[in-house]
C-alpha cells in the first residue's frame, strides 16, 4: 500500500480496520507515529535590509514544494554541524 498527497513535515497516524458483516469498520491504531521529511531547503537566500530589530530575507524555492511558510529563526552564534 502507498499512501499520496502528504504534506511536509507532518505528524501522520495510521490506523487499520476490518469491515463487519454490518459494513462497519472496527478499527486498531498502528502503534507509533511518523513525521514526514522536511522539504528542500531555499537555494541563495539573500540579507537584503538591516534594521535595530529587524531585516528581510528572500531566496528562491529549490523545487516546487507544497509548502506554505518557512521558519527562520534568528541565531546569535552559528550552530555546530
Amino acid at each position: 500500500m502507498t499512501i499520496s498527497s502528504l504534506l511536509a513535515d507532518t505528524v501522520y497516524y495510521l490506523r487499520v480496520g476490518a469491515i463487519n458483516w454490518n459494513n462497519v469498520a472496527n478499527y486498531v491504531v498502528l502503534a507509533g507515529s511518523t513525521r514526514t521529511l522536511v522539504g528542500p531547503a531555499p537555494v541563495n537566500p539573500q540579507i537584503s535590509s538591516v534594521y535595530i530589530t529587524t531585516m528581510s530575507v528572500t531566496w528562491v524555492r529549490s523545487v516546487p514544494t507544497a509548502a506554505t511558510a518557512w521558519k527562520l529563526p534568528p541565531l546569535t552564534t552559528l550552530p555546530e554541524i
